[in-house]
């Protein structure tokens, strides 16, 4: 400990002979506010090293809070491995969103309320094709209202020889579908709008 206030003792005495030649040296009024506030920035970090010293000193001086938390390396990857997983679920959900809302817009162009909508999209990371939609099924009614509400969007597994739920119900618009799959991105055969009677 004397040592380290030996150091910042002698650091102390050297920048205060060096601002006193930096004030010597420049011009009186162009340079002094910046050259003060860098000397003066300079200074408390130098009076700042024996706090920060202190509190990597090992042992009882050291506070509880800075205590290193032994973590493993396999915490570590666990838990960028969880934080990864979230962030892929955060993402997919956001476009499931963003997709929900531009279907109303070119719904509510065609005078059309969206009741229901079913997005099949990978949601596995490692897939070429993560985050793209692979089926989109919507179930619309004719007269779009002002205030109408729309379902959240309800995810669908991937795989499976299931048909998707709502096939079955509305009859096809082609022309919609036609629409709405050049509004996504899509090619036609992934988009189907079924009206609802």
């Amino acid at each position: 400990m004397l040592d380290v206030l030996s150091d910042v003792t002698r650091n102390l005495v050297v920048l205060i002979i060096a601002a006193t030649l930096l004030d010597l040296l420049l011009p009186r009024n162009d340079f002094r506010p910046f050259v003060n506030m860098v000397i003066g920035l300079v200074l408390m970090l130098t009076l700042l090293a024996p706090l920060r010293m202190l509190l990597r000193m090992p042992g009882d001086l050291e506070p509880a809070v800075f205590r290193a938390v032994g973590v493993s390396d396999t915490d570590i990857a666990a838990r960028e491995e969880m934080l990864s997983q979230f962030n892929w679920e955060l993402a997919i959900s956001r476009y499931r969103e963003l997709l929900q809302a531009r279907v109303s817009a070119v719904l509510l162009e065609e005078k059309m309320s969206l009741e229901e909508l079913y997005l099949e999209i990978i949601d596995d990371p490692g897939h070429p094709e993560f985050g793209r939609a692979q089926q989109v099924v919507a179930l619309v009614r004719s007269g779009a209202t002002a205030g109408g509400s729309i379902r959240p969007v309800e995810p669908v597994r991937i795989g499976g020889t299931s048909v998707l739920a709502g096939e079955s119900e509305g009859e096809p618009d082609y022309r919609l579908s036609l629409k709405l799959a050049l509004a996504l991105g899509l090619s036609e055969e992934k988009v189907s709008v079924r009206v609802l009677n």
